[in-house]
């Protein structure tokens, strides 16, 4: 199964035929899918540049930022009420 860093599972995503999935980000795979992206779109994902140097593999799981600016300023991966809704339960 593929999760991306976000937290997203690639493997159910309806763009999974028009995306590669990143995986952790201390993973080659993600190495591979952030070299892709500076090439075709000029640089590579936040969330996986972060994690990486941060030495984690996904946010929401490693990171106790998350959800950071990176999330809140949006507008994706995650919707203003998940964000929310996630920091109402992770405060509890």
């Amino acid at each position: 199964m593929n999760i991306g860093v976000c937290g997203i599972c690639c493997d159910v995503c309806g763009l999974i035929d028009r995306c590669s999935p990143c995986g952790p980000a201390q993973s080659e795979q993600a190495e591979k899918k952030m070299s892709i992206q500076k090439e075709l779109l000029g640089n590579a994902c936040p969330f996986i540049e972060c994690a990486k140097e941060k030495g984690y593999n996904h946010c929401s799981k490693d990171c106790s930022e998350f959800p950071c600016d990176k999330y809140r300023k949006g507008p994706y991966p995650y919707s203003e009420g998940y964000i929310n809704m996630y920091c109402r339960r992770k405060c509890m």
